[in-house]
């Protein structure tokens, strides 16, 4: 990435090598210390999103999909 900035704006570096690797080894870094909290983040979302969006919602949900249910199976019934 530094050298393909470089050659789009079409400078020279100018860092010695040391304080470019350290640049490098810094942004690798920050880059993997993201990645994981990412993943972290996915997995406690998958794991326990339910508990923390609140299980009272989906309960509610599950309950009006049943009445519906209910109420359509009935009305097949009654038609029949």
């Amino acid at each position: 990435m530094i050298w393909g900035l470089n050659r789009a704006y079409e400078v020279e570096e100018q860092r010695p090598w040391w304080k470019l690797a350290l640049t490098i080894a810094g942004l690798t870094l920050s880059m993997a210390i993201t990645a994981c909290a990412a993943l972290f983040l996915l997995w406690l979302y998958a794991t326990n999103g339910a508990i923390l969006i609140g299980g009272e919602m989906n309960s509610e949900i599950e309950k009006n999909a049943a009445a519906r249910h209910n109420h359509t199976s009935s009305n097949k019934i009654s038609r029949s």
